[in-house]
């Protein structure tokens, strides 16, 4: 069915162009797996049109039929932009396979393309290939996924293209990109990934114990791994490495220093004041008393915000953390003072690639550090309503770190990191998928302003001018999050 919130093709008489490609058994049907679920379809030909870039896809399109995406929102189609993988497995998910093809019995398929062709076509009886669940569904698939068509950038001969977000205004796809500079090979099969070597704090050249030589084991090829990931909201890592870079980030933030000072006294006052009431050589250690307090902080925000925490704060986390965290929510009472988000360090990102090449990657606080509302949704914080700045009172407003825990473990690159659309705000990403193996580039905007596409393009493909776009990426005021961020879509049972 065509929601109708989408734009559906619905016949050839819309398109003289169109094309539907035919197998031994009639239509060509195809079966595709992403992150945001599966999608069953079938081989056309057409032309297709990104941006200013045309291309009559000859070699085959894939029109959808049928989808079991998890995201609400009204798409046209799907633009590959994936790293080049030499051989496509089909898919062993039996349960993603029944649902892309969930009702759709072979006779549904047919009145499709019916529909499609605007009138009757021989050998439709092969649509049946697409049932669900039927034994000739695998055949169909390992039939067709080997030999699946190329995608738009690769038959319209496009090796290169680049990725940048703006700041309140839309963010730039360019396709055709010039030869990326001081590029990294990709260390990763299944994505674009790269090594990361450990993350240093402010003016520190040591970095932390996160993703260090040592924590390497035998034949490992990365201490970490990272995915430069648009779609992910947030910067995702382990849990034990996030407590030691919000612990880090505290001792180098004076406020947040001196509030986990004041808490530690308060910890020691109440243990003595136990000790003097009771005559006990110790009621509670420290550390216990600090656990108390975690506890009681994490029930408050649970009563206050209707059994969720918005702040992450959970038992067990460190104490820095926690004051971290407090202090960030309270943003309202000292944004304005001072040098508001000065005040924090910056975070350095080391990155590597496969050939040896290195890279630092900076953020400023007013990149991973982001404000929000408090509101929650029926399902807590997973579902809160989207909600814009202005229309958010100051009672309302908190800030948060833009990090989130994921836990993807990996044999040859160990924990991998996700470098969600912080980095493609501070940065252009550049892909080439020309080299081999395929590469990625960061030109930072402060140098390269991200720039925007004329009005009549979606997309541009020419260098970009200075001006308005680099001024808008100096505002030191945290990014806006207007609902809940959205989670990254990889299977972390897969290889880098």
């Amino acid at each position: 069915a065509c929601n109708k919130d989408d734009r559906c093709f619905i016949g050839t008489n819309r398109s003289s162009t169109f094309k539907l490609s035919q197998g031994p058994h009639g239509p060509m049907p195809m079966y595709l797996s992403f992150g945001s679920g599966s999608i069953a379809g079938v081989q056309a030909e057409d032309i297709v049109q990104v941006g200013q870039m045309k291309q009559y896809m000859q070699k085959g399109l894939m029109l959808m039929t049928n989808h079991a995406l998890t995201f609400k929102s009204a798409f046209e189609g799907i633009l590959g932009l994936g790293i080049p993988i030499a051989k496509v497995t089909p898919p062993a998910n039996t349960d993603q396979r029944k649902k892309a093809t969930a009702g759709v019995s072979s006779e549904r398929i047919q009145e499709i393309i019916k529909k499609i062709l605007g009138g009757g076509i021989k050998g439709v009886s092969g649509a049946g290939h697409l049932s669900n669940g039927n034994d000739a569904w695998p055949q169909a698939v390992a039939r067709m996924l080997p030999n699946s068509p190329p995608g738009f950038l690769e038959q319209a001969g496009v090796d290169r293209f680049s990725m940048c977000f703006n700041d309140g205004s839309n963010g730039v796809l360019r396709l055709g990109s010039p030869r990326l500079k001081h590029s990294h090979a990709s260390v990763g099969t299944q994505h674009w990934g790269l090594g990361m070597s450990g993350i240093s704090i402010g003016t520190s050249t040591v970095p932390l114990q996160i993703c260090t030589a040592s924590s390497m084991r035998k034949d490992q090829m990365t201490a970490c791994g990272a995915i430069p990931d648009s779609g992910t909201t947030m910067i995702t890592g382990p849990r034990a490495q996030l407590s030691v870079l919000f612990e880090a980030i505290c001792d180098s933030w004076p406020r947040c220093k001196q509030n986990h000072t004041a808490l530690m006294k308060a910890a020691e006052a109440a243990e003595t004041a136990a000790k003097d009431a009771y005559g006990m050589a110790s009621l509670q250690t420290k550390p216990t008393a600090l656990m108390k307090a975690a506890e009681a902080a994490e029930t408050a925000a649970k009563d206050a915000y209707g059994g969720v925490d918005p702040f992450g704060i959970k038992v067990g986390n460190s104490s820095k953390e926690i004051v971290l965290k407090l202090v960030l929510s309270d943003c309202t009472q000292w944004l304005s003072d001072g040098n508001g988000l000065g005040e924090l360090p910056d975070l350095h990102f080391h990155i590597t690639g496969a050939s040896g090449t290195a890279q630092k990657l900076s953020l400023s606080a007013a990149s991973y550090i982001l404000e929000t509302h408090r509101q929650q949704g029926p399902n807590g914080s997973s579902d809160k309503p989207s909600i814009q700045r202005v229309q958010a009172t100051s009672i309302n407003k908190m800030c948060m770190p833009a990090f989130q825990e994921m836990e993807y473990n990996t044999v040859m690159n160990g924990p991998v990191w996700i470098l969600g659309t912080p980095f493609f705000y501070d940065y252009q990403v550049g892909y080439d998928m020309g080299t081999t193996p395929a590469s990625v580039s960061f030109a930072s905007v402060a140098e390269s302003p991200c720039g925007s596409c004329n009005k009549k393009a979606g997309l541009v493909t020419s260098d970009v001018s200075t001006g308005a776009a680099a001024t808008s990426q100096r505002v030191r005021w945290p990014r806006w999050l207007p609902g809940a961020p959205r989670d990254p879509r990889i299977d972390v049972s897969q290889p880098l």
